[in-house]
C-alpha cells in the first residue's frame, strides 16, 4: 500500500488603477510526499515554489500590452534520483494589436535562465509571432511561427532505477531541446439548418536540435568490456535532428434533437515525424510516433440527463526499438511482441461510454464505461491496455 498527501496553496492578487492598468501578482506553493510501505525505492518527494508578476495596458482599445517575471524554485527529494533542487527566471513581453479592420498581429519575446543544482546554466531567448486575418463574415485565416525550447527534467537526468528486467539509466549531460514551429490555418463558421459550429483546417512544420527521446540500447559502464543484461536498458538521449510536418481537419458544432441539445467534435490528424539523424531513409519515422489520429465526441442533453460518446482511433505504431523484437545477449526483453505486432498491425478504435444525472445543482451521478466493445490493443510496447471497465462516480460542488 501507498500512502502520502499534496498540498497547494495559490494565493493571488489583482489591482486596476485608474487608468485602467491592470497588475496581478501570481503566487504557488506546491508540496507532495509520497510513501511505499513495500517498495521504499520509490518514497518520493518534492516542494515548489512560483511566482509571476504581471502588467497588463490597453492603448486606445487596440493595442494590448503585456509584460512580467516569472522565479521558480524547487527540491526535490527521491530515492530513485537522489536529492537535487532547481530554479527557473524568465522576462516576457507581448503586444497584440489589429493593425486593420480585419487583421490581428500578436508578438512575443521572452528570456529564461535554468538551473540544476547550481550548474549546468543555461539562457534562453525565443520569440513568437502570430497573424489572423478575418477574410468573411465567419471566414478566418491563421499563420504563425514560435521558436522554443525544452529544459530536461530531473527525471530524466538522474533517475537510476529498474521495472521488472528493464532498467533506467541516468545522463546527468543531456541538453536542452530547441527548434520551432510554424502552422497555417483556415476557420470556416456554418450554419445548417439548427446547426451551427466550425471547420478547421491547419498544416503545420516543425524542427528539433538535441530532440530528446527515451533511448532503449547496452549501455555498459568504460570498465566493463563485456555487457551484461544489467547493462541493457532505456537512458534519455539527445538523438539529433527530427522534423515534424502534417495536417489537421477538424469539425465541431451544436444543435438540437428536438428538444435536446446535441454537441459534437470530429478530428483528423496526419503527422509525418521524421528522424533527419537516421542512417537510414526507408525506416526513418521517429520510433513510438502514430501517422493517423481520428478523435470524435458526442454529447446529447435532456434536462437533467446527458449521455456521450468518445472515440479515439490511432494507426500502427511502425518503429519501435528493434531490441524489443530481437535478442539482446541470448535473451528476449519481451517474450512474443515481434508475433503480436504482425497480427495486430492495423491501429484500434477505442469507444467510451458516459452517462450523467444531475440530482441537484450541486450533484451529479455519473456511469463511465471505458473501451465499450472491449477492444484489445497496445500502447507503448508490452503495455496491453485495460479492458472494458466500469465506474460509478459522484460530484459534489461545494
Amino acid at each position: 500500500p501507498a500512502k502520502g498527501f499534496r498540498l497547494l496553496v495559490d494565493p493571488r492578487i489583482q489591482y486596476f488603477d485608474k487608468k485602467g492598468n491592470k497588475y496581478s501578482l501570481l503566487t504557488r506553493f506546491y508540496k507532495v510526499r509520497n510513501s511505499f510501505n513495500l517498495n521504499p525505492d520509490k518514497n518520493n518527494g518534492s516542494d515548489l515554489y512560483y511566482g509571476e508578476y504581471r502588467f497588463y495596458r490597453n492603448f486606445n482599445n487596440k493595442l494590448n500590452f503585456t509584460a512580467g517575471v516569472t522565479a521558480l524554485y524547487g527540491q526535490t527529494k527521491a530515492a530513485l534520483y537522489g536529492n537535487h533542487s532547481n530554479v527557473n527566471y524568465a522576462v516576457f513581453t507581448q503586444i497584440d494589436d489589429n493593425i486593420l479592420q480585419k487583421l490581428s498581429l500578436s508578438v512575443g519575446l521572452r528570456a529564461e535562465y535554468y538551473s540544476i543544482d547550481n550548474a549546468n546554466e543555461k539562457t534562453s531567448a525565443v520569440m513568437r509571432l502570430g497573424l489572423n486575418y478575418k477574410l468573411a463574415k465567419f471566414t478566418f485565416i491563421r499563420a504563425s511561427f514560435g521558436q522554443g525550447y525544452r529544459y530536461p527534467s530531473i527525471a530524466e537526468k538522474f533517475t537510476a532505477t529498474s521495472v521488472g528486467a528493464i532498467n533506467i539509466f541516468p545522463n546527468p549531460k543531456l541538453k536542452s531541446e530547441t527548434g520551432w514551429n510554424s502552422e497555417i490555418g483556415l476557420r470556416q463558421g456554418y450554419r445548417i439548418g439548427g446547426v451551427s459550429g466550425y471547420v478547421d483546417a491547419a498544416a503545420f512544420w516543425s524542427e528539433y536540435n538535441n530532440m530528446i527521446e527515451f533511448t532503449f540500447g547496452i549501455y555498459k559502464p568504460d570498465s566493463i568490456s563485456i555487457p551484461t543484461l544489467r547493462d541493457i536498458g532505456f537512458k534519455s538521449l539527445n538523438v539529433g535532428k527530427a522534423r515534424i510536418t502534417g495536417l489537421d481537419i477538424s469539425v465541431s458544432g451544436a444543435g438540437k434533437i428536438g428538444e435536446m441539445p446535441l454537441k459534437f467534435f470530429i478530428g483528423y490528424t496526419y503527422m509525418n515525424p521524421i528522424d533527419l539523424s537516421a542512417d537510414t531513409l526507408k525506416n526513418n519515422i521517429l520510433k513510438y510516433r502514430y501517422r493517423h489520429e481520428v478523435k470524435g465526441d458526442i454529447r446529447l442533453s435532456h434536462q437533467m440527463f446527458s449521455a456521450g460518446l468518445s472515440m479515439v482511433y490511432r494507426s500502427f505504431m511502425e518503429r519501435i526499438d528493434k531490441a524489443f523484437e530481437e535478442k539482446i545477449l541470448g535473451q528476449e526483453i519481451l517474450p512474443g511482441l515481434k508475433e503480436y505486432r504482425r497480427k495486430y498491425d492495423k491501429g484500434a478504435f477505442v469507444f467510451d461510454f458516459r452517462f450523467s444525472y444531475r440530482l441537484s445543482p450541486e450533484t451529479k451521478l455519473s456511469l463511465i464505461v471505458k473501451n465499450l466493445f472491449n477492444k484489445e490493443y497496445m500502447g507503448r510496447p508490452g503495455d496491453i491496455r485495460p479492458p472494458r471497465s466500469f465506474s460509478l462516480q459522484f460530484l459534489m460542488q461545494l
